[in-house]
């Protein structure tokens, strides 16, 4: 989705310097427009919401996400200072090797010597493969980590429920028909471009529109895969939904 954005604010820039400068020739009308059909609102929205490189959401997309990630923030910080006081303690009274904090099941623990759990109050997430080790969850803890594990579904679904609409923005009424278009004028343009410079060595043009045509089927077909991919992802989970 990044790079969606991406490409299209770069051919929509393409397209608005092509309009600058081409002086009334009607001839490069066609390339100027399907350049710009991308709307520039829609290329602001994706770069607001989707992190590039990477493809992260970003904390910008909504309020809902922001507040979200920012209670984890929070939420995190505090576990792990109380797992970290904790362990120390655990630690400096022989009840485990050293102060450490690990994560079992997707829950934040610590690892306490075998036969000494009783110690502390709270729940046993397993032991190591020797079984000198067992892995408990401080009762304290217990429902910082219900929160996080509570915040992280929460996060999946706001994340889910953003990039549900911006593929519905990205695909509008033609289907990406014409971010599509642009790409293909955006490398045509190229491939002639650079061919062009190349063109006083009739081997070297051969072999550099060869290899610009080669370049631009891939890159096309990229774009394709990767909206065909999101398409078809949101329907899926449409489905199951």
């Amino acid at each position: 989705m990044g790079e969606l954005g991406s490409t299209g604010r770069a051919q929509r820039r393409l397209g608005e310097k092509l309009a600058a400068r081409r002086g009334g020739k009607e001839a490069l009308r066609e390339i100027e427009e399907a350049l710009r059909a991308t709307p520039r609102a829609l290329m602001d929205a994706i770069e607001r919401c989707v992190g590039v490189p990477g493809g992260e959401v970003l904390d910008d997309a909504s309020e809902t996400l922001a507040a979200i990630r920012a209670e984890q923030r929070a939420t995190r910080d505090a576990l792990r200072g109380l797992l970290n006081e904790t362990s120390r303690e655990m630690a400096r009274k022989n009840f485990a090797e050293r102060a450490q904090v690990v994560s079992r099941l997707g829950r934040e623990c610590i690892p306490m010597k075998a036969g000494a759990q009783s110690e502390m109050d709270g729940v046993v997430l397993g032991a190591s493969g020797t079984g000198a080790t067992v892995f408990k969850e401080p009762a304290e803890a217990t429902p910082l980590n219900n929160r996080l594990m509570e915040l992280a579904a929460e996060e999946e679904a706001e994340t889910e429920r953003v990039l549900r609409a911006l593929t519905e923005q990205v695909l509008g009424a033609d289907r990406g028909e014409a971010l599509l278009r642009a790409t293909g004028v955006t490398d045509v343009v190229l491939c002639g471009a650079v061919t062009s410079v190349c063109i006083d060595s009739t081997g070297r043009a051969r072999r550099a529109r060869a290899h610009l045509m080669a370049w631009s089927a891939q890159r096309r077909f990229r774009v394709e895969k990767k909206t065909y991919a999101v398409t078809q992802r949101m329907n899926t989970r449409l489905y199951h939904h």
